[in-house]
């Protein structure tokens, strides 16, 4: 790095500026992808590379537009650090499983990792998307399959007893929740929007549904066990439940009154969580299976059955844009238009049933298929854009 390069970097990431910055990060990024504790986060102790990306992600959801241009000359070097990291981690961490079942730390160089694969897909240039989307986010899911889903769960914590209530190891496990939700929720976005090949097999999802919104969000220990004990008592969907069953029961119909009635409990991330689970089983389903009488009509019920619970979410208060009305770092991201996912499914089933009556009028005998994107791991999003208008006006 020459003395010019160095002087940039030193004013870029200056103790004041990254406050700064970092302030952005809390208002701009943090709502559509809350997986860090914002009430126990020390920007003194916090690891350099995740520090690091948080910055650069904050200049990047800056409404300042030199800040997105100042760093992103840092972005390809953040990526290399973040996974330098990782690489690190798994090597000294992931050798002893024993180990790892029984600590307790914040998973923060799979953070650091997973916000450098955000930060380029969105912001870097084409063969950074590339890059990450073909190559680096294997490695995410690697470490995470290595941690073990089903490590990322509350059942092994005692959160229901104030005597044995650890605010900060609730914390850092509910991050191990979110971090790992979020790597598939994003794999799950290659799927839809690249046409790319999923990483995960939905029965492996075996980690727990997300903490509540105001428990996340609590100010202290005190204040965090309350609403624990408010949303969830021992025996609820939010305390027994993983994703993966909170599937199975959807998509097998398996919902008894209690567990409607504990679905309807539900936040929009959770309930986001479930419907992209939800749209990858239908992707992944074999052509042959939609003409089997009843199948699309079972999807839809599905579908239909998510949309009740959506109605009755439990946070719908936090998708309020006004920021005077809600603290900015807690308010509802992206995700509460998760309904807009269902509603784009429910085209790509009326669009397939006009191409199959197609090709029947035509007299060939071949199958359409559920998602028609021609390319395959495609980085721009070109041609699902012309899906789309495609859809445009079309009856679901």
């Amino acid at each position: 790095m020459c003395s010019a390069e160095s002087n940039q970097c030193l004013h870029f990431f200056a103790p004041m500026n990254i406050k700064r910055l970092l302030e952005f990060f809390w208002k701009g990024w943090n709502p559509h992808c809350p997986i860090i504790h914002y009430p126990t986060f020390e920007p003194v102790t916090a690891p350099v590379p995740l520090l690091v990306i948080m910055t650069l992600l904050g200049a990047a959801v800056s409404p300042h537009s030199r800040d997105l241009e100042m760093g992103r000359q840092w972005f390809d070097r953040a990526e290399h650090i973040a996974f330098q990291e990782l690489a690190g981690y798994q090597k000294r961490n992931l050798s002893n499983s024993k180990k790892l079942a029984f600590e307790v730390a914040k998973p923060t160089a799979l953070q650091a990792a997973f916000f450098a694969s955000c930060l380029q897909n969105f912001e870097g240039d084409a063969e950074a998307k590339k890059r990450v989307r073909r190559h680096k986010y294997s490695l995410l899911v690697d470490v995470a399959r290595e941690i073990g889903f089903d490590q990322a769960n509350h059942r092994s914590n005692q959160l229901w007893s104030s005597d044995e209530f650890n605010w900060k190891q609730y914390a850092a496990k509910e991050e191990l929740i979110r971090t790992l939700t979020y790597i598939f929720l994003v794999d799950s976005s290659f799927v839809i929007f690249n046409n790319s090949p999923s990483r995960f097999l939905l029965q492996e999802l075996r980690y727990s549904l997300l903490s509540p919104p105001a428990c996340f969000q609590a100010r202290n220990s005190q204040e965090c066990y309350q609403e624990l004990q408010r949303w969830c008592p021992r025996g609820s969907a939010y305390a027994k439940i993983t994703l993966c069953e909170a599937v199975e029961l959807l998509r097998n119909n398996l919902l008894d009154d209690v567990a409607c009635s504990e679905f309807m409990q539900l936040d929009c991330l959770n309930l986001f969580s479930i419907l992209s689970a939800l749209v990858l089983w239908v992707f992944r389903q074999d052509n042959s299976l939609f003409s089997i009488p009843g199948f699309e009509t079972h999807v839809r019920n599905v579908l239909h059955t998510w949309s009740l619970f959506w109605s009755a979410r439990s946070d719908e208060y936090l998708d309020l844009t006004d920021k005077e009305n809600f603290k900015a770092w807690g308010r509802n991201g992206f995700f509460k238009h998760a309904d807009e996912y269902r509603q784009f499914t429910l085209g790509l089933l009326q669009l397939r049933v006009t191409q199959q009556q197609r090709l029947e009028l035509s007299g060939r005998r071949s199958s359409a298929n559920i998602i028609s994107l021609p390319k395959c791991d495609e980085t721009s999003m070109d041609q699902v854009n012309e899906l789309l208008n495609r859809l445009q006006g079309m009856y679901i």
